[in-house]
């Protein structure tokens, strides 16, 4: 799928393409209750769009500057996705909680057998 979309596209309309396609299957998960085989359409379609968004991070920096320098290129634009990625969990619970108020981040326990009940009448 991929190639043929590159072939017949810009850089620039393929990531737009792309991305719209992400959003839309990402919708249809939330709007789809079912059955199973429309479930499983709807997860391939979105495995699929996800496979051609890696190979076009893949195609980014060849497309858009050629090979010359990828490695250094290909870092210099993911340092900061990763870096926020990677700071992220050890940045939020300091900021909610010196407001004294619990962090959000550990708001929920999973092991809670008491967090199925409904809270709305405490």
């Amino acid at each position: 799928m991929y190639a043929a979309l590159a072939r017949g596209t810009t850089a620039t309309a393929r990531t737009t393409t792309l991305i719209a396609f992400g959003a839309l299957t990402t919708a249809a998960f939330a709007a789809v209750p079912g059955p199973y085989a429309l479930l499983i359409a709807v997860s391939v379609a979105a495995g699929m769009v996800r496979g051609n968004l890696t190979l076009l991070q893949a195609t980014a920096i060849p497309d858009r500057w050629g090979t010359t320098h990828y490695g250094r290129l290909s870092g210099l634009l993911a340092a900061p996705a990763h870096t926020a990625a990677a700071l992220a969990p050890s940045r939020w619970p300091p900021r909610s909680s010196h407001r004294g108020q619990p962090s959000a981040l550990y708001a929920a326990d999973p092991h809670d057998s008491d967090n199925s009940r409904d809270h709305s009448a405490e």
